[in-house]
């Protein structure tokens, strides 16, 4: 049975939008378990190449609790990020179109921090953003440092170069050829790199932030995540196993074999109270009253 606190979120409706790879979808395929095991309503993103992936969640979760919005990209190299993402951008005003169709359009969207044009999505559909990184959170610091503070590399043969992110917690470094390939590999100023870093920081001005990861390993850059954005809305909610027992995760468990890692691919656990708790304030009334004088509109810029 419910309790009065689960009811008060019960319905709730969730738009999720995820890269399709597997190394990125696992985890929030994880996360979309949980969040409807809470008692949320979801509406899946799913590109032709997802359903197979779909398949065992869906059995666990049929409509109307989970509903999938199926929609095809234009054609794309699978092996090239850069038009992937340009492809999947040109579903913007298709997923606009839906949400305003509906008789009960989401309350918020939920997306993977590839698709940085989810915010300003969020934004027309007048809803609160929330980006999910499949990383923990000091792999998420420092890929948005990487695409805001330019790093150079002063010894341009040297691909063993050390960048070191002083802005960052511990000043943590990493070898030239450690950073993004799109970084490295396309020029500043170019079409596709412009693209690019204009996704990645305008996942900056979201409502809220989800790292995959947990707070006793990863909180100095949760903590640091939080003065950044200047606000609280940052939880960490995975990737520890669910107790053994736990029925309703085993056919989505058993499609991995990858745990405590730092990247993708791995298992989200049940460390989603916290953002089921941010998400029950969003849906409190003085919350709305927030959105509607720039809560969520009107957040900071990068």
């Amino acid at each position: 049975m419910r309790n009065s606190t689960a009811n008060e979120i019960h319905r709730q409706h969730l738009l999720i939008l995820p890269y399709p790879s597997t190394s990125h979808v696992i985890p929030l395929l994880d996360l979309t378990h949980r969040l409807l095991t809470g008692g949320l309503t979801v509406t899946l993103l799913a590109t032709p190449p997802l359903i197979p992936l779909l398949r065992p969640l869906l059995s666990l979760h049929p409509p109307p609790f989970l509903q999938t919005l199926l929609l095809s990209p234009p054609d794309a190299p699978q092996n090239r990020l850069i038009p992937k993402l340009r492809a999947l951008r040109e579903l913007y005003d298709p997923i606009l179109e839906w949400i305003r169709s509906q008789a009960s359009p989401p309350n918020a969207i939920v997306s993977n921090f590839f698709l940085g044009w989810a915010n300003q999505l969020a934004r027309e559909a007048g809803v609160p953003h929330i980006v999910f990184s499949p990383c923990g959170a000091l792999g998420t610091a420092l890929f948005y440092a990487l695409w805001r503070d330019l790093p150079r590399n002063d010894e341009p043969e040297n691909e063993n170069f050390e960048v070191c992110f002083e802005k960052l917690p511990n000043s943590p470094t990493q070898r030239w050829w450690q950073l993004s390939h799109v970084y490295r590999s396309l020029k500043e100023g170019d079409a596709d790199w412009e693209f690019f870093r204009e996704s990645a920081l305008a996942n900056l001005s979201s409502w809220g932030t989800v790292v995959n990861s947990f707070t006793e390993l990863d909180r100095v850059y949760i903590d640091y995540f939080k003065r950044e954005m200047g606000h609280n809305r940052v939880w960490a909610v995975g990737p520890l196993l669910p107790p053994e027992d736990d029925d309703t995760s085993q056919t989505v468990q058993k499609r991995r074999n990858q745990h405590y890692s730092g990247g993708g691919g791995v298992g989200l656990a049940r460390r989603t109270t916290g953002l089921l708790g941010g998400l029950r304030l969003l849906w409190k009334p003085h919350v709305a009253d927030e959105r509607s004088d720039g809560g969520v509109g009107d957040c900071a810029g990068v």
